[in-house]
Parts: C-alpha cells; structure tokens; sequence
C-alpha cells in the first residue's frame, strides 16, 4: 500500500471521528482503496436499497456529553425501511466529548469544508461539473444554499441603505416648516414632518431630523421613543451675545395676546379620575453653558402609574427673548410647540393626558401664565408649577406665609373674583411651590396630580425629568455640535 493511498484512509478515518461521515460510509470508502481492509463492524445485515446505494446512507447522530469519556458507540441496527428505503433510516448514535482533542470548530458557514471524491476542499462554484462533487450531495446543497441565502440578504440590506440615504439627503433639503411666533395662534394644523432614522446608531427606537452635525447620539430609551430636532440651528461662535430687550410695541402685542388667549381658556374640568391618567407629559428648557442663547428644549411623556419615561424629545434652539416676569411663554412657547407638533403628528400613541409646565398657570396679571398658554396653543389639559411667587390678584408672600399658619397647604384665591387661582405647599426639600390651573382644568385636581408626582424630588416628576435630560443632553453632545463659524 503506497503512502498517497494511506494519507487518504488517514483523512477518512478523521472524517469519521468528526462525524462528517457515517461509520458505513468509511467502511465502504476504505473498502474500495483497500481490498483487504476488514470493517469493524458488521454491516452485511444492513438491507440498504440498491438503488442508488452510494447516496443513501445511514445518517451519524451526535450526542453532546461534557462528562463522558470520548468513546463512540455504534447501534448495529440498521435496518432501511423496505418503503421509501431512500429516506427513511435507523440512526447511528454517537456520544461526543467537549475535551476531545479531534473537536473543530468553525467561526461561519463559510469555514465547513465541502468535499469532493478525493476529500479535498471544493469551491461552490455552478460553472463546475456536478460529477466532481463527493456522495454527500445533500451537504453540498445544503451549502450551495446557505451561500445563495447570504447574497441575496446582502443585496436586500444594500438597497435598504441606499434608500434610507438618498431618503435622508432630500430630507435634508426640506427647510424647517416654522414661520413666525404668530404663526403658532393661527388656525394651521401642525405641519406633517419627515422622519431620519439614526442609522448609525442603529437604533429604530431613535430618531434624528436635521442630522447636519453628524453626531452619533446615544439616547436610545429601553421601553420608548426618542425624536431629536436639529434642523436649521448651528451652535454660536461666542458667549457675549444676549437676548435684546423687547421693544414697546412688542410688549403691547405680547399683553394684547395674552388677553386673547385668556379668553380661549377653559376652566371645565376634564380630568374627573386622576387614577385613570395613562401618560403625563413635562417640558422644560435648558441653558448651554457660558451661553445665553443656546439651549435645548425637551418634551418628555411618562407613564403615569409607574413615572417612568416613554418618549423624550429635544430641539436645540436660540432663545432670543430675554426673561421677563409674566411673559415667560412668549421666550419658551415658540420652541415647545415645534416637539409637541412632531409628537401629536409622528408619535400619538404617546400624547399625554395632562402636561405640567414649570411656570403659572390662571395665577398671572392677566389670566394666562406659560400654563395657560400652552395648553390653548396644543389644546389638552394644562397645569403650572412654580418654584417663586408671581404677585398678582392680592396674592403677596404675606398671603401665602398667614396661609401657613392655618395648615400645610394654602389656597391662592383672587383677591376681586373670589375664585380658586390654586395652591401654595411645601415640597419634600421644605420649600414652597406653586400650583395653579392652566387650560381645562381646575385648581383642586391640579394640586392632586402634582401630589401624586411630587416624590422626593423638588418639583413633579415629569418637569423634573424635562429638565433633567435637556441638562444631560447638552453636557454629553453641545460641545460636540458644529458653530456658526
């Protein structure tokens, strides 16, 4: 027997103890290089089909077994069924060993070898002939498809990203559907806006519009969405600069606003049960630091049962009103309005129940703090919750400091109408707030709502929340985003 001729029994034996091939075909294998090769087992009592008798064979069933020692046990009952005797057959069970020395592992698909009659590699190529393939055809085809398999899902998956780009490019060429702040009184619908998933972060539950910046986020929430508005904004070049004052002829048209909105103001209760709030929502804007015009506005929704955040949203914005007391929603409202918009319209399975703004609500000089005036502008039920005092309709911090003296919790009433304008209570941190209505709602379910959101924290838990993730935002991302210059 020639050297080649035992190289090659060597590599059927070792496909053998791999369990690539069954003990009869190695049997029969070395059988045809070596006339006086006797097999180890008997398999004379194998009533194998004669047809097509080279294809057809016992099939090796593997058995995982950490603690067993590496022996093989053979069956011998392999008996064919006399019907349909080409696909029907007794297995041969093999017990494994995980310390086996023989034990190959692959990394892919593409590392399993395919054979042909002389054992060596085979390339799945369709030009080749199909005679030079081994009697394994069903490991080959097996193959042949996975590999199909894999370049069609490649090709699917290059397409997909060639749109989404060419979507994302003419996106980009869309300018931000807002007009002036007066637009937002008007009878318009919110604007339909198109959506840019965050492809490089890969995360469906994240999405970007204005991408310009090419800043990969990592926002993503574990139970929820997450929408990033940087359209039309680019960082300023310097610190200095600060909101110009607001002319006279500005201030009257904000006061003459105010009155109108006032008027549009719905008392009515509509939230009868708070138990029955299934989302509560929270806004809030923050300041970049050492700027007094960059800041990023956020809208967060939480359920209301377990106060924890199903959408956040965030628009870094150029705040270009100065803070004046009592005209709080004319510097936040233009900015807040554009994330409730693309809440209501890309996202409405999250639109709260009942939205809580940091400021006054009906407690104002003229019926209509940033509460009041948000709540008209989305229409949904509003409330504010104020960390210093507003003066007006007689409520003085006299007022507010005799009401104390009777009890934990002092009711703000008008000092002429003799209504409910709402309450002032002490937070866990032993300082005062101050809750009023805004839009339909009233004063005493203001107070139990910001009761049951209150916690431990200095003001409810979704204005809380609002202000928290606009602040981390831009500590993680605002030195990050591309300036002016």
């Amino acid at each position: 027997m020639n050297s080649e001729i035992k190289e090659q029994i060597e590599k059927i034996k070792e496909l053998f103890s791999n369990g690539w091939i069954t003990e009869y075909e190695k049997d029969k294998r070395i059988k045809e290089l070596d006339p006086n090769y006797k097999p180890t087992t008997n398999n004379s009592n194998s009533s194998q089909s004669t047809n097509n008798s080279d294809y057809y064979t016992t099939p090796n069933t593997t058995s995982y077994n950490d603690y067993s020692s590496n022996t093989y046990q053979n069956n011998d009952n392999s008996n064919y069924n006399n019907n349909n005797s080409d696909y029907y057959t007794t297995p041969t069970t093999t017990s494994y060993n995980n310390n086996s020395n023989n034990e190959i592992v692959f990394k892919s698909y593409d590392d399993v070898p395919v054979l042909n009659n002389d054992f060596s590699n085979l390339s799945l190529d369709n030009t080749k002939s199909k005679s030079t393939y081994n009697n394994n055809n069903n490991n080959n085809n097996y193959n042949q498809m996975l590999l199909e398999e894999r370049q069609k899902q490649l090709k699917q998956r290059q397409l997909e990203e060639a749109m989404a780009r060419k979507k994302f490019e003419e996106e980009q060429k869309t300018p931000h559907p807002l007009g002036s702040f007066a637009s937002i009184f008007g009878p318009k619908p919110a604007a339909t806006l198109s959506v840019t998933k965050q492809e490089l972060n890969n995360d469906p539950n994240v999405t970007i519009v204005g991408w310009d910046h090419g800043v990969k986020f990592n926002l993503g929430l574990l139970n929820g969405k997450t929408y990033v508005d940087l359209r039309d904004w680019l960082k300023e070049s310097t610190s200095g600069r600060e909101p110009d004052s607001p002319t006279q002829a500005k201030s009257d048209q904000w006061k003459q606003e105010q009155y109108d909105l006032a008027k549009r103001v719905d008392k009515k209760n509509y939230i009868t049960d708070i138990s029955k709030i299934k989302y509560i929502g929270g806004v809030d804007i923050s300041f970049a630091k050492n700027s007094k015009i960059d800041a990023c506005a956020s809208l967060v929704v939480l359920d209301y049962k377990t106060q924890k955040i199903v959408y956040q949203s965030f628009k870094m914005v150029k705040l270009t009103e100065p803070y004046i007391a009592g005209y709080l929603a004319f510097r936040e409202a233009p900015h807040l309005m554009p994330l409730w918009k693309d809440l209501v319209t890309l996202y409405p399975q999250y639109k709260p129940d009942v939205l809580i703004v940091d400021g006054n609500g009906i407690n104002h000089m003229r019926a209509c703090g940033a509460a009041c005036h948000l709540g008209v502008l989305m229409d949904i039920p509003t409330l504010g919750v104020a960390k210093t005092l507003l003066y007006a309709n007689g409520i003085t911090e006299e007022y507010i400091n005799n009401g104390f003296k009777k009890g934990n919790t002092v009711e703000m009433i008008h000092q002429n109408e003799k209504t409910s304008l709402g309450y002032a209570i002490y937070n866990t941190h032993n300082e005062i707030i101050y809750i009023s209505p805004g839009h339909k709602i009233d004063a005493k379910t203001s107070l139990q709502i910001v009761q049951a959101t209150l916690k431990s924290r200095p003001i409810p838990e979704p204005t809380f929340q609002a202000d928290r993730v606009s602040r981390d935002f831009l500590y993680q991302y605002y030195y990050k985003l591309k300036s002016s210059k």
